[in-house]
């Protein structure tokens, strides 16, 4: 007990000093509290002209990169936003190799290098008052955020997001389309992907955030007055907004396939989500996963009444970990998080193999092809570079700053 408490009242300091190293860093920076958008953004696109101009009709996708390189992945990700009319705007949060910054700028509307000061969110605040600063918006039919945080998945997962999309910019009503919803903290909109109508990002509140946000480099703050924030003070407002990937589709299909005879297994679904021991070894009291686990342990399909078990675990969890192929394998997906296996949710083995299947199925082929191949060997290697709990066992203070707290268990059902 006097170790809990001990640890706890360590950690609380830790991210109190380290916020604080942070919102110093913040005031003294010429980047930060003295700084601008403008100042920390610099156009790096080969081509300039008509960059500032006021331009036509648009839809726009604003990509915030944190890489030297322009991996396979993004390649994948650029190509899909061009195919479905979107100007793609980069924003990376560090200097890219020469010679990959030439490939880059060939494929997008434009590049710009930026000083990393607040991370994605930080950078989602510059390029928003740069596109504001410059009329951008004013004719823009949809605008797009998202980061490279996730691995593509290429083929059927990529064309039936884009007809959601198309549908979505095409249906007057819609205001907002995100990939996942979470719960975590307070229900919020997952900032890795969105796309917004005129009628929120033109809106009084979301220009009024961004104008308040203060980037500071710590990742609490990120999250706590970034990511959840927004949502609080604008996206919870919205009264049509639409979530792609959700526990209610993701359940419906489950539904169907039990109608259709073709029910999934505890062990077929247990085999897509992050492993079970930790949580077994904590003895966390989780009945809906102890379902899971006695269907897996009878080798039978799922009863009609256990399905919404599988729910329940994502809604009280993190949807981006738990139904990380959940969401892939049964509703077409096409992104991965690339922080699986760094927080513990999955191994390194099970998620390359995964990610694997994921973008075979997607492509509708047993074996990939070298162009494919090396978007899984990219993968594996993301996930090998970002490590697991293990290896920060002996730098306990870098795992708190990374917010590592000694990996994934699935969260009791019971609010004590």
């Amino acid at each position: 007990m006097l170790a809990k408490v001990f640890n706890s009242i360590m950690v609380r300091s830790f991210q109190s000093g380290s916020f604080l190293l942070s919102l110093i860093e913040y005031w003294c920076s010429p980047y930060g509290l003295r700084g601008t958008s403008e100042r920390r953004l610099r156009l790096r696109r080969r081509s300039e002209v008509g960059i500032t101009q006021t331009s036509e009709e648009s839809r726009i996708c604003v990509f915030v990169l944190y890489s030297r390189y322009l991996t396979v992945s993004t390649r994948c990700a650029i190509d899909f936003w061009n195919s479905i009319d979107f100007r793609v705007m980069i924003v990376n949060n560090q200097p890219m190799d020469a010679g990959d910054l030439d490939e880059l700028s060939s494929r997008v509307w434009c590049v710009f290098e930026r000083v990393n000061m607040g991370q994605d969110i930080g950078a989602y605040k510059d390029a928003v008052l740069w596109l504001a600063k410059y009329k951008k918006l004013d004719r823009c039919m949809a605008l797009a955020l998202t980061n490279d945080s996730l691995q593509f998945i290429p083929g059927q997962n990529a064309r039936a997001l884009a007809m959601r999309i198309e549908d979505f910019v095409q249906t007057p009503k819609q205001q907002a389309l995100f990939s996942h919803l979470s719960h975590q903290f307070c229900r919020h909109y997952q900032s890795f992907f969105q796309i917004l109508k005129p009628s929120v990002f033109l809106s009084r509140p979301f220009q009024d955030f961004w104008l308040s946000y203060q980037p500071i480099n710590n990742r609490l703050h990120c999250i706590l007055k970034g990511e959840l924030e927004l949502s609080k003070s604008v996206y919870n407002h919205l009264r049509h907004v639409q979530v792609l990937y959700s526990t209610e589709a993701l359940c419906d299909h489950i539904r169907q396939s039990l109608l259709n005879q073709h029910p999934p297994t505890g062990d077929a679904l247990l085999r897509l989500m992050p492993s079970t021991y930790r949580t077994e070894i904590l003895r966390v009291d989780n009945p809906a996963l102890s379902t899971l686990l006695q269907s897996r342990h009878e080798c039978r399909p799922l009863y009609s009444s256990e399905v919404y078990c599988v729910a329940d675990l994502i809604e009280n969890n993190n949807p981006s970990h738990v139904a990380a192929f959940l969401y892939p394998f049964y509703l077409g997906c096409p992104y991965v998080k690339k922080d699986l296996c760094f927080a513990g949710s999955f191994t390194l083995a099970q998620a390359t193999n995964l990610y694997h299947d994921a973008v075979a199925k997607s492509l509708g082929l047993s074996q990939l092809p070298q162009e494919f191949s090396t978007l899984v060997s990219e993968y594996a290697e993301v996930l090998q570079q970002k490590g697991i709990p293990l290896g920060f066992k002996n730098t306990r203070f870098s795992a708190m700053k990374k917010g590592l707290k000694g990996g994934f268990f699935y969260s009791s059902t019971t609010i004590v």
